[in-house]
């Protein structure tokens, strides 16, 4: 007997969640033996790792990891939040003249209000000599005597931007403004690249609801 499956559901299940792990391991092992990083973050494009201890307010990613680091952490696991794209959003912070006015960063400042526990959800920085087999969320094995650590809710988040609930506390939500603590550099670069690399649209790149 022969059984039918659609191009969807085989694509679902072999290319995207058991491909994806190819694709990540791929990733860490490129980087690590390749280009010779110390850390890969495994993050999707609308994810983003912030670290966010109020002592250390200027630090970057980078720093923040290198002051954890030790030599028997394989990992730097981030609980989640989500910011949705039917929460109220905020333009009050565009920089008059900007080309560019759709930051998902920028303008929601609107999130669940508790993060999820780690290795639901969650993503991380792998410490690249140290780890064997990468997962999506965590990591699947590592070097003997090697162990995760789970940074705190405090100290750091994962902020995921989506559009659509995926049914994680979207009914219950907090104000958080944070990532504009890199408004600065964020609004700059992305002008000046967008003028780079789209001069034919006067400096707007093609993304984003206000460019649509």
């Amino acid at each position: 007997m022969s059984v039918r499956v659609s191009g969807c559901y085989k694509f679902e299940q072999e290319l995207r969640y058991e491909g994806i792990f190819a694709a990540l391991n791929d990733c860490l092992y490129r980087a690590t033996l390749v280009g010779d990083f110390h850390f890969t973050a495994m993050v999707d494009l609308d994810e983003f790792l912030l670290p966010l201890e109020s002592a250390f307010d200027g630090e970057n990613l980078v720093q923040f990891l290198h002051r954890r680091d030790r030599f028997d952490v394989h990992s730097f696991n981030f609980p989640a939040v989500f910011f949705y794209g039917f929460y109220e959003e905020d333009f009050s912070r565009v920089p008059r003249g900007a080309n560019n006015t759709y930051l998902y960063t920028q303008v929601r400042t609107v999130r669940t209000k508790e993060p999820l526990m780690h290795h639901n959800r969650s993503k991380y920085v792998a410490s690249g000599r140290t780890v064997i087999e990468a997962g999506n969320h965590f990591v699947w094995r590592a070097l003997r005597d090697t162990k995760e650590l789970r940074i705190a809710e405090q100290e750091g988040m994962l902020f995921h931007y989506r559009d659509r609930c995926v049914g994680y506390g979207c009914e219950t939500f907090v104000e958080d403004s944070r990532a504009r603590r890199y408004e600065g550099k964020i609004w700059r670069a992305v002008e000046s690249t967008c003028r780079q690399i789209f001069p034919q649209y006067g400096g707007q790149c093609p993304l984003g609801k206000e460019n649509n």
